[in-house]
């Protein structure tokens, strides 16, 4: 009995891979991310290798929803580099990777930021990731 339990557990894993309309999604973020570097350099003064890691998004929506908290640093960039002080906090950090995981999160461990959006979709966007990088 047991052997058929380890073996029916067995067919049910799936492996994580991306198929083509994913591989296809991930490429179309690529302007999306181009646009939110060009935005940090241009009110911030600095620049971020931002990625999004592609073993945590595996989905097709997962990876397109990721077009819209890119999207917001054109504007938020904006809004929070208007001084000296908020320059050198947004500058903190020169890479940015977004993953997939079960709570949404943002650490910086050096000079490295990685943003966690939870399996609510619910994600830390630019002004609570400044507000870290502030302190």
């Amino acid at each position: 009995m047991k052997i058929w339990l380890v073996i029916a557990a067995a067919s049910f894993a799936v492996p994580a891979f991306a198929g083509k309309d994913e591989r296809r999604a991930m490429d179309n973020l690529k302007p999306y991310i181009k646009e939110a570097q060009d935005s940090i350099k241009k009110n911030c003064g600095c620049s971020w290798a931002i990625s999004v890691d592609d073993k945590s998004f595996t989905t097709y929506d997962d990876i397109k929803a990721m077009q819209a908290p890119l999207e917001s640093y054109k504007d938020k960039t904006k809004e929070f580099c208007t001084d000296a002080a908020s320059k050198k906090a947004a500058c903190k950090i020169s890479s940015l990777v977004y993953k997939k995981g079960k709570e949404s999160s943002f650490n910086i461990s050096g000079k490295k930021g990685v943003n966690t959006i939870g399996g609510d979709w619910m994600h830390i966007g630019f002004d609570l990731m400044a507000q870290k990088m502030d302190k």
